[in-house]
């Protein structure tokens, strides 16, 4: 992808700040208390429709609190982030509701174009955005006619169409299944295995050969193009697997020493020394530090290692260093802590985070196109006991504790060094992803 833009039609655009929500989402519940009454849904509603070539509601109320802000950034961020809707894996019943849906108007939706077909039954009916149907379209799309049987079948009940669905389109992201009596075989969610991975990776090297990605690489791949060439996956799916696990993987096997710890530590290093620290890792523009990787790859890493060095605090585990909360240690010093004040030397990392956070994978759910990774927010601040009540660990002390324990500056030129052998401008080739 590219860089993020600032600013449009001289209005500013991109991730919205702390302040800039709070202000939204209190202006939303005004409109809601004033215009609605107690009837949300149907406020929520009322303020995203549209109404012929007058600006919605949700327009006008950006207008007025924040003026500065793109009209269309404040509507999609009220549509995707204040009305709840449902992220995450599809289960059997929505795929159900969304096949039922195309085979009752099957004729008047094969005769529109792709950009013009709509979704808004069917996003009503599950509560997810259209863009989620759309995908989740697309991936179902080239193997339709393998669900088609259920739907003629007049003996067939809606659980049983329901559990054959289940069956057919797997319940894991990285599930294979074929179709049960057709002698097609028909595969349905095929897995990235081993041999696809290096045939997307091949087909980005390939296009980046030709000429087609400007740099800096990994910013501008032409995803719809890839997503055109491997069809049976959707383009989320697509990105996300090689963002998170090809391109890693890739890396780890052209590039001596690479790895996710590293990543992680020099990424904090930034962090801490720029003083860039906000509520959200994802509004941290890493491209100007690390043009050669993927924001979201580095932000899933911080996050990673984040956890782990929690975790270490809520079992008072720490081995480097010490948490003061109003000028007194939260935690004695464990019996398996030596030396654990900040700044201690040592020659390695402890062998837990090595097996814990190098190997494995980079986010903790697996890569499903149709997952929006809500474990890459942070809107669940973790906590940790101490006399005075539960300490909640904001982001900018979770950076902090993860500087000292895992003596980030001790590594960060090592850490850069390997990291400098990275081309902005080129991408790894790769024979074997096994190799």
């Amino acid at each position: 992808m590219a860089p993020r833009k600032t600013e449009l039609d001289g209005y500013r655009v991109g991730p919205f700040s702390t302040e800039e929500e709070t202000i939204l989402r209190q202006a939303v519940e005004d409109y809601i208390g004033k215009r609605h009454g107690n009837d949300r849904e149907e406020a929520l509603k009322q303020l995203i429709a549209q109404r012929g070539r007058m600006p919605s509601d949700a327009v006008t109320l950006g207008r007025e609190v924040l003026p500065e802000r793109h009209p269309r950034s404040v509507y999609n961020f009220i549509r995707r982030r204040i009305i709840p809707h449902k992220f995450g894996r599809w289960d059997p019943v929505e795929i159900y509701v969304l096949l039922r849906y195309y085979f009752n108007n099957e004729a008047t939706l094969n005769s529109d174009s792709d950009k013009k077909r709509s979704w808004k039954a069917v996003s009503r009916q599950i509560n997810r955005l259209p863009e989620q149907i759309y995908d989740k379209w697309k991936e179902i799309c080239p193997h339709i006619e393998a669900y088609r049987p259920l739907f003629m079948d007049p003996y067939l009940t809606t659980d049983e169409i329901v559990e054959y669905i289940g069956q057919l389109s797997g319940t894991r992201a990285d599930t294979q299944l074929v179709t049960q009596g057709d002698s097609s075989t028909t595969q349905l969610r095929a897995s990235m295995d081993d041999e696809m991975c290096l045939n997307v990776h091949r087909y980005i090297y390939r296009l980046f050969k030709q000429g087609h990605i400007p740099q800096p690489v990994v910013y501008n791949i032409p995803w719809i193009q890839v997503n055109e060439r491997f069809p049976q996956y959707s383009q989320s799916h697509i990105r996300l697997k090689w963002t998170q696990h090809i391109y890693p993987v890739v890396l780890k096997h052209t590039v001596e020493g690479f790895s996710k710890l590293v990543v992680a530590r020099a990424a904090i290093y930034i962090v801490r020394k720029k003083r860039l620290a906000t509520d959200r890792l994802s509004h941290i523009e890493f491209i100007e530090w690390f043009p050669q990787l993927p924001q979201l790859y580095i932000t899933s890493c911080i996050r990673s290692l984040l956890k782990k060095c929690v975790k270490r605090l809520q079992g008072n585990r720490l081995k480097h260093a010490d948490v003061y909360y109003k000028k007194i240690n939260i935690f004695e010093i464990s019996a398996d802590s030596v030396g654990n004040s900040v700044g201690t030397a040592r020659d390695t990392v402890e062998p837990d985070i090595q097996r814990d956070f190098c190997d494995g994978p980079t986010v903790d759910h697996d890569i499903d196109g149709t997952q929006d990774y809500p474990a890459i927010t942070q809107d669940v601040l973790p906590e940790v006991s101490s006399d005075d009540g539960n300490i909640v660990l904001t982001l900018k002390r979770q950076i902090k504790l993860a500087y000292h324990e895992l003596q980030v500056r001790r590594h960060h030129r090592s850490d850069m060094e390997i990291l400098s052998r990275i081309s902005q401008s080129s991408i790894p080739q790769l024979d074997n992803i096994n190799q």
